[in-house]
């Protein structure tokens, strides 16, 4: 498959698929050429000798059309419009009749920086209850295994919410200890999460939901945090949370990653969901000034659900949308693995914005995303889907879903 290629799929929970291959074409820089019309130069000679030399007028008002051969006499008045020194958008394909008279200015000495690849975990929709706590548990123990033989080098997990069942646990306190538990004692590298609506805006309490929710989960990626200088300590480098705290950003590798609440909603007219939505979209601006998002290689974003995208994802369209920049917005929710094109329900699409959603845990495992660096000489190797349950997005993304197949489902 080429790395020109971005294959767009589907996969049901029954498992079947399909893909088709988009092939996205970016046009090549325009080169710019001087077209001279040579029929505005006087003639090398004419069929009769003049007797007397052509006078040369003066004259009042500038030409129309100026001629493209010198003047014999300077001009005795000012130029309302001096000439300005040209300089050329690119170098010249071939020798120029005309050499500029002009110092060219020294090569660029900026190197662009290497990346080497980029890998982490995606997960959601589990555990609802207590036998889905034991599958929940041996993913976990899957992933920590993988990491241990250096199958996979991923630097962090994310949950993209719902943590438990609201009507299973009634949200109570100690299940969120236990999930928080659970992810401590399993895994070595971070473990970040974004809430749902089942540990939050289902609760019978939203407000002590929240609570025990920032409490157990906000904070929780300083677990794994240390002083030693590895690559799966990197997230710590300008890892932040905003004014809404379950929501974080950091950058690595020139890739903006950031989180928001997006839960699914059943009150989204009050003034508290559009407050929440406002703010989303503030942390985003903000982390996108502060990073320069717009000369990013990549933007991934994570939050739970599609419920309102479109109104956060107008906002980003309107900032990076012409940029040719993928946008990856990781979700659950839907409890079964979908790939599409654009976010929400279609109403923000786009060649460069994908939408990941992840299986239901006891449908699927966590899938294992890789995003290609460019340290390597021959990045076209880096991202091959040889196995079934590999798949290429792009020239940037490969998911895996091949982890399920290690871990026993109930």
């Amino acid at each position: 498959m080429s790395k020109n290629q971005f294959v767009e799929s589907e996969e049901s929970a029954k498992g079947q698929s399909e893909a088709d291959d988009i092939e996205i074409h970016i046009g090549p820089e325009e080169k710019l050429e001087e077209i001279i019309d040579v029929s505005l130069f006087p003639s090398s000679s004419t069929k009769y000798p003049t007797f007397s030399p052509t006078i040369m007028s003066e004259t009042l008002v500038p030409s129309s059309r100026p001629t493209h051969v010198h003047t014999y006499s300077p001009s005795k008045t000012e130029s309302s419009r001096p000439t300005r020194p040209l300089s050329t958008a690119f170098p010249s394909l071939s020798s120029s009749d005309f050499p500029t008279q002009l110092p060219s200015q020294p090569p660029s000495t900026q190197r662009e920086d290497k990346f080497e690849n980029i890998q982490f975990y995606v997960m959601g929709d589990i555990p609802y209850s207590t036998a889905e706590e034991k599958v929940f548990e041996s993913q976990l123990q899957r992933i920590e295994e993988s990491i241990s033989a250096k199958n996979d080098t991923s630097i962090f997990i994310v949950h993209v919410g719902d943590l438990m069942s609201a009507q299973f646990s009634k949200c109570s306190e100690d299940k969120y200890g236990l999930v928080s538990t659970i992810f401590k004692q399993s895994v070595s590298i971070p473990v970040l999460t974004t809430p749902g609506d089942n540990e939050w805006n289902k609760c019978p309490d939203i407000d002590a939901a929240l609570n025990n929710y920032t409490k157990y989960f906000v904070g929780m990626e300083n677990h794994w945090k240390s002083d030693d200088a590895n690559t799966r300590n990197s997230i710590f480098k300008n890892f932040e949370r905003s004014r809404r705290p379950e929501n974080w950003a950091f950058t690595n590798s020139n890739i903006l990653f950031i989180a928001m609440n997006m839960v699914e909603e059943h009150w989204s007219g009050d003034q508290a969901s559009h407050t929440r939505i406002q703010e989303n979209i503030d942390w985003f601006h903000e982390k996108c000034d502060m990073h320069n998002c717009e000369s990013s290689r990549a933007i991934i974003i994570f939050g739970h659900s599609i419920s309102n995208a479109h109104v956060v994802f107008e906002h980003i369209h309107r900032r990076v949308g012409s940029l040719q920049i993928p946008v990856v917005y990781f979700t659950g929710n839907g409890h079964t693995y979908l790939v599409k094109r654009g976010v929400g329900n279609g109403e923000i699409s786009g060649d460069y914005f994908w939408r990941i959603q992840v299986d239901n845990g006891m449908k699927g495992a966590p899938i294992l995303v890789t995003l290609r660096g460019n340290a390597n000489t021959s990045p076209s190797s880096d991202l091959i889907a040889n196995e079934e349950g590999q798949h290429i997005y792009g020239e940037l993304m490969k998911i895996d879903r091949r982890l399920w197949e290690n871990v026993t489902m109930l």
